[in-house]
């Protein structure tokens, strides 16, 4: 009886992450270039996987992988668990804006920017002027050519598929457009900005995306499928809280009732 509180309450608090990331897909579902997170749990035929073979739990732990972060109650596991947030890079949709400043990446890269903790990577392109005329995004972060932070010194600005900067006609720089060979290391710091956690330089390498002027990347974020998901998730959640109350009223009957006959 108490295994089912633990696995009621296992499962209601991966319900409450799950419910955390989809608030977070859905506040920023106006955010331009925005990826959604999603929720991976451990299903019970994995689980069931690990047992196959096992006669005591001590053999079960030592059958499961070294980096298995799975607890077990005795013979029994004691409920499902988070295995993963994983972002989700799928394209968003690309919206015509007509400012000569808003840049969208058709295909996998990422925009290069320069912030006081060092070079993060954006999919958002809804970039500005600052008073030094330098191209910013709206955080006031430089975005980087080859040649480092952007100067335009004209008004007219042309910038091609390629990324190349012109104003006035003159060549400004080349947008610094990067892909990496494992965008699963790549770790979000707010602001849509992204920084590479791998630690390995070799998993950068250089973005085949063409550039879009005058467009910007919406979020990737399904509105009306992440409230559904809510929802389902809100009624999970709910449901678990039962469960856990009838475990509760089951076992103060037996203290209170059966353990006096």
């Amino acid at each position: 009886m108490i295994r089912g509180l633990y696995i009621a309450a296992s499962a209601a608090i991966s319900e409450n992450k799950r419910i955390d990331v989809i608030s977070n897909n859905i506040a920023n579902v106006n955010t331009s270039g925005f990826k959604k997170d999603t929720m991976v749990t451990e299903s019970f035929p994995e689980i069931l996987m690990k047992r196959i073979g096992a006669t005591d739990y001590r053999d079960i732990i030592a059958k499961a992988p070294l980096t298995s972060k799975i607890g077990y109650i005795g013979k029994m596991n004691n409920g499902v668990r988070v295995d993963e947030v994983f972002t989700n890079f799928e394209q968003g949709p690309i919206s015509t804006s007509g400012n000569p400043l808003d840049l969208a990446l058709q295909g996998k890269g990422f925009f290069s920017v320069e912030t006081p903790t060092g070079e993060k990577y954006t999919r958002s392109g809804e970039f500005t002027l600052d008073s030094e005329g330098y191209i910013t995004t709206k955080e006031g972060y430089k975005v980087l050519g080859q040649n480092g932070p952007m100067q335009v010194n004209g008004k007219n600005i042309i910038i091609n598929e390629d990324g190349q900067v012109f104003s006035d006609g003159n060549e400004i720089d080349t947008l610094k457009l990067v892909d990496f060979n494992d965008d699963t290391l790549l770790k979000k710091q707010g602001d849509a900005l992204y920084i590479d956690a791998s630690g390995d330089a070799g998993n950068m390498k250089a973005s085949e995306g063409l550039v879009l002027q005058g467009s910007f990347e919406a979020s990737n974020v399904n509105s009306v499928k992440s409230m559904v998901e809510m929802i389902t998730m809100l009624r999970s959640y709910e449901a678990n809280q039962k469960v856990i109350k009838t475990h509760d009223e089951m076992l103060g009957k037996s203290v209170n009732e059966i353990g006096r006959l």
